[in-house]
């Protein structure tokens, strides 16, 4: 007897989000002095740790696909890549804060044409002014001829204007295009996802928003949230 594939995801959801919970309880330091580093990586299990279970059409790339590059080149190559992704499971190709040689990437996906590297922010500065020259650095040394892209994903206009500025700096590496995402488009496009599909393909989703909504307050996404949120848990509890 086969096992629902629904289910097989809702299971491979909760074993993903321990997983990654365990990883974000190793980063909070004892004095609680990284609380913010701390909500950034609750919000980056949430959204990425879930959407990695779903269809690959259904999660990732809608969320990626609202990416701005500064290059019209870099867009096109973008796209095509994301386009040319085989929709399957590719919870395996999605890590989480990779240490490099002298960084530590967020969210990094390898994609079959794409390597994507993610630096995650919410209303928080970089850590340092050559940040992003560091992690884009480390994305070099990876899978040989892949196109590379580096994103900053923030919030608007902050994540603008950061990303403006990065790109009349100069200072990033030739090799990796890099571009900027907005935290308004990707839950906006998690709604559009959420309206357009059945209970069965975007319950876990759903749940991902609904539990990032108390702390970080997306006003849209609580609606959503109050709508299916008890109904996705008692769901996942049968599990």
């Amino acid at each position: 007897m086969h096992a629902d594939p629904v289910t097989c995801r809702m299971y491979g959801h909760r074993q993903g989000r321990e997983s990654l919970l365990a990883e974000i309880h190793g980063k909070i330091s004892s004095e609680g002095s990284n609380l913010s580093e701390r909500l950034e990586d609750q919000l980056t299990a949430n959204v990425f740790g879930t959407s990695r279970y779903l269809p690959f059409h259904k999660g990732i790339k809608p969320i990626l696909s609202k990416a701005v590059f500064f290059s019209q080149t870099a867009q096109t190559v973008f796209i095509n890549g994301l386009e040319m992704q085989k929709d399957e499971f590719i919870g395996d190709k999605v890590k989480f804060w990779v240490k490099g040689e002298r960084s530590e990437i967020d969210v990094l996906l390898e994609f079959d044409h794409l390597i994507i590297g993610i630096e995650v922010k919410y209303h928080s500065p970089l850590s340092s002014d050559d940040q992003l020259e560091r992690e884009a650095s480390d994305l070099l040394k990876g899978k040989g001829q892949t196109p590379k892209f580096l994103l900053l994903l923030g919030t608007e206009p902050e994540v603008i204007m950061i990303a403006k500025k990065v790109m009349e700096d100069r200072k990033l590496p030739s090799g990796v295009h890099f571009g900027y995402l907005s935290w308004q488009e990707v839950f906006h496009q998690l709604v559009y996802v959420q309206k357009n599909e059945t209970f069965n393909h975007v319950c876990i989703i759903v749940l991902a928003m609904e539990m990032s909504m108390p702390r970080f307050g997306f006003l849209e996404l609580k609606k959503v949230g109050q709508k299916y949120g008890d109904t996705v848990r008692k769901r996942l509890n049968k599990v």
